[in-house]
């Protein structure tokens, strides 16, 4: 019987560019009064870096300063800030709907990984923290604890009280999102969305492919074990 979801954070249940946009649009205000460009010329550069990155981590910012002629140690200065950004991120109306047809009867969870700080970022620009009642960054872990790793979802099935079994795993990577659920013999779902969305599914790696959270409860193996 299924009694948990566990959810991976970004594109799954919102739009991780739409925090990228809104936390940097004050950073290129702030550089465009320091240095000789606008702030369009910034905000492009940086947005730039970020699609190109894991959206994970603040690296991108180095390669910001590089291209943008900036002095290294601006990086620093610009990733503080970064996780710092009064952002209000909506989730994505289907996350939305899911959460409030589900929650109080199913067990509701994120697991995430990338840097802890700009994740936890991302979580209070949205109503995720009085709506979701286990978030793991596997981050406070450490390196080893990252995707593919299946150690955070321990934590989630843990804290969620429930078997790895009894819960279905949602992500939308299809190299990283499968393996860690599949060593707990646990069902992943494939949700088509994001930067990723057009790439292959590995032969045979997630239970199951959608489209919209819509239609997680319609599958299968939802229903199958939800009945069971």
């Amino acid at each position: 019987m299924i009694r948990a979801v566990i959810f991976e954070l970004d594109d799954v249940l919102f739009d991780a560019d739409e925090y990228a946009r809104a936390a940097l649009k004050p950073l290129a205000e702030g550089l465009a009064r320091r240095f000789s460009r606008d702030r369009g010329f910034y905000f492009a550069k940086m947005l730039e870096a970020w699609q190109r990155s894991s959206r994970r981590d603040l690296t991108f910012l180095d390669s910001f300063v590089h291209e943008a002629g900036l002095p290294a140690a601006e990086a620093a200065v610009l990733a503080g800030k970064f996780v710092q950004a009064e952002a209000a991120l909506p989730l994505h109306a289907d996350a939305s709907r899911f959460i409030a047809r589900f929650e109080g009867e199913l067990g509701l969870a994120i697991v995430t990984d990338g840097v802890g700080l700009l994740q936890r970022a991302k979580v209070r620009a949205t109503d995720l923290v009085t709506r979701m009642p286990v978030i793991v960054f596997s981050s406070d872990w450490g390196s080893v604890w990252q995707r593919p790793s299946p150690l955070p979802l321990l934590v989630a099935l843990r804290l969620l009280q429930v078997n790895a079994r009894e819960a279905v795993f949602v992500g939308c990577d299809p190299e990283l999102d499968a393996p860690g659920p599949q060593r707990l013999h646990m069902p992943a779902v494939r949700l088509r969305r994001g930067p990723l969305a057009a790439v292959p599914d590995r032969a045979s790696s997630f239970s199951a492919a959608i489209d919209s959270l819509d239609a997680l409860a319609d599958l299968d193996l939802f229903r199958e074990r939800r009945s069971a």
